[in-house]
């Protein structure tokens, strides 16, 4: 059984990291998309109000 106060090894440390950063990757791609078709959406509004 492993003790839950040892401290995780190097290699499992930069895993997690790894990990995490490929999970802030994703977020971050999702919010540019979202952020564009908003950007997309104000432009179309501001075409059809002219």
């Amino acid at each position: 059984m492993k003790d839950p106060n040892a401290r995780p090894t190097a290699e499992q440390a930069l895993s997690d990291l790894v990990e995490l950063q490929a999970g802030a990757m994703q977020e971050q791609l999702v919010v540019d998309s979202l952020r564009q078709k908003q950007i997309q959406k104000m432009k179309c509004n501001l075409t059809w109000e002219k």
